[in-house]
């Protein structure tokens, strides 16, 4: 398509994010303030990936402020809205945190981003038998390793390592 249509938004966010899983963070944020300069910025789509590459990059200030951004195109984007809780929750902001994932939650209520988000939360305030119940409701089968190793991690934090120990286990089996 691009080699027709160079300048395709759809293509080149598909270029960016392509760009990105290959951990090249720095051609994907080229491709996408290329798209915003040109003016094919699409709302809802252009603004969340170029957050996700700013943060990748380590520019912290404008990765949340990119967030933010985004979530003015749409409120209910629950990529900036699991971004801006990491935000939230790596500045310990735990009940800020909590509302933001709480709106992700609306959108998505069974994004697994949003439920870890929401364990962490949970934990951040104290709160590890919810953060416990909270991973344990996800299926076993949808558990993906940052859910397992935050749920191991609040089994240990509760003095539960049987289950802790069980659960670690079962992967390496």
């Amino acid at each position: 398509v691009l080699s027709r249509e160079p300048q395709n938004a759809a293509a080149l966010h598909i270029r960016a994010t392509t760009r990105l899983g290959e951990g090249k963070a720095d051609e994907a944020l080229a491709i996408l303030d290329g798209i915003v300069r040109a003016g094919q910025s699409v709302p809802g789509e252009t603004a969340p990936p170029r957050a996700q590459t700013l943060a990748r990059l380590g520019k912290l200030a404008e990765a949340e402020e990119a967030y933010r951004a985004a979530l003015k195109e749409n409120p209910k984007d629950v990529k900036s809205l699991v971004g801006l809780g990491g935000f939230h929750l790596r500045r310990r902001e735990f009940a800020e945190a909590e509302k933001v994932y709480g709106q992700a939650k609306a959108a998505q209520p069974n994004n697994i981003d949003v439920q870890v988000g929401l364990a962490a939360s949970a934990a951040g305030q104290d709160q590890l038998p919810a953060a416990i119940k909270l991973l344990e409701s996800i299926e076993v089968r949808a558990r993906t390793p940052g859910v397992i190793l935050a749920l191991a991690g609040y089994y240990m934090r509760a003095n539960q390592p049987t289950n802790a120990s069980a659960l670690l286990v079962a992967i390496v089996e």
